[in-house]
């Protein structure tokens, strides 16, 4: 993939069209890829430090159209939740689609 500078926040809205793929660090320890077609807001992404050390992370991306992927690193795996809501559920990095209440 070619490389671009882009940051993204907290309330973002990221699209992809045609081929267009988008992957970022979405968070200590998650790397998120919206693929082709998709619209996705950045609702969530927060972290806690303490001593130089991961406390706790948090991740959530709403998508709107299309699909959005979270994979969180096996080293910070417990510290972080990382999650994905979709028309068809709630996806968590790592765990289940769960059924839309």
């Amino acid at each position: 993939f070619p490389s671009h500078d882009k940051v993204f926040g907290v309330g973002d809205l990221i699209k992809t069209a045609g081929d267009g793929r988008v992957m970022f660090k979405a968070g200590a320890g998650v790397v998120a890829e919206v693929p082709p077609g998709s619209e996705v807001i950045l609702v969530d992404m927060s972290s806690n430090w303490s001593g130089g050390e991961l406390k706790g992370s948090k991740t959530f991306l709403e998508a709107k159209k299309g699909d959005a992927y979270l994979s969180v690193a096996k080293e910070v795996e417990g510290k972080v939740v990382a999650e994905v809501k979709t028309p068809k559920g709630i996806a968590k990095a790592g765990g289940k689609l769960e059924a839309k209440n």
